[in-house]
């Protein structure tokens, strides 16, 4: 498969030391006992089910807040500093209800009845309810608490073993400069392919929608845009669509068959059920923004997916 990017092209590892899903999370006595109680038979519910997040921390004691390894990075000047960690609690806030909007769209209806609700929206309405309460008893403290600053570490699943032998750092050399050498012959090759004609045979090129008339240039959002204590940007709807719009990358791919064209997921019934699938028929290109920290700075990231 060739392709071309005419755009920012970001070549990502992610590489993950997380388990793919946290362990159970224990009983939350120490919250206010209706909504306690109801979000542990909601979570028991979720993992039953299997349909739990997995991108996003569960805190241990903390039901309506959720971490991640970027926000995990603040816990110890949330400790500290009262304007951080009111903004802290805010965005580990705003995680779980992100979490928890995608779980309850994926919980089957037999989950429903044990909660009393007639629908989806209001599961959602008794979890606003109920954070909204908690997040309160939590602004009791003008610092983060030393039980909060510890839930909210993502743990990792390194080996411990491997680690106490320094077998990490001895494969991270080799492994660190794979990397820089894939990158090089990555980018020479790109070059090669950017110079070739553009009307190859065989090669079909998409293009994404068009930016709207009189959009504004990234620069000046990102000048104007304001940021919490976090660092953390906050871009309104249109903000964001200009983003991703302007640097849409332009896919050109060699089509030799049917694992050179990409798609929409969705579902597809079989024999055995229910499966995922990829209709080749809707060319799609996934995308969002993350934000990412790099020493004292938080630069934005423009992911798309095919």
């Amino acid at each position: 498969m060739r392709l071309h990017l005419h755009a920012i092209l970001a070549a990502s590892f992610i590489l993950s030391a997380c388990s793919s899903l946290p362990a159970p999370v224990p009983p939350h006595a120490a919250l206010p006992g209706e909504c306690a109680d109801w979000f542990l038979r909601l979570d028991t519910a979720i993992d039953a089910a299997g349909v739990r997040y997995a991108e996003a921390h569960r805190l241990p004691g903390y039901p309506h807040l959720r971490s991640n390894r970027l926000l995990a990075s603040f816990a110890g000047e949330a400790g500290s500093n009262s304007t951080l960690y009111a903004d802290w609690l805010d965005a580990m806030r705003e995680l779980d209800q992100d979490a928890h909007d995608i779980e309850i769209r994926n919980l089957p209806a037999a989950a429903f009845p044990p909660f009393d609700a007639t629908s989806k929206d209001v599961l959602r309405e008794r979890i606003l309810r109920c954070a909204k309460v908690m997040r309160a008893d939590n602004a009791r403290h003008q610092q983060a608490p030393p039980q909060m600053i510890a839930a909210a570490r993502v743990p990792g699943s390194y080996s411990t073993a491997l680690r106490a032998l320094g077998l990490y750092p001895l494969f991270s050399i080799p492994f660190l400069d794979g990397v820089e050498r894939w990158r090089q012959r990555t980018s020479i090759e790109f070059e090669r392919q950017r110079a070739l004609p553009a009307n190859i045979s065989g090669s079909k090129r998409y293009l994404p929608p068009a930016a709207k008339p009189g959009a504004e240039d990234p620069r000046v959002i990102l000048a104007r845009t304001g940021r919490n204590a976090l660092g953390l940007p906050h871009f309104s709807a249109a903000e964001r669509e200009n983003l991703i719009a302007t640097f849409a990358p332009v896919l050109e791919i060699e089509a030799r068959g049917g694992d050179d064209k990409f798609g929409a997921i969705a579902w597809h019934e079989g024999s055995g059920g229910f499966r995922s699938a990829v209709n080749t028929a809707q060319p799609t290109v996934y995308h969002r923004i993350a934000f990412t920290r790099l020493g004292k700075e938080i630069l934005t990231q423009l992911i798309y997916t095919v």
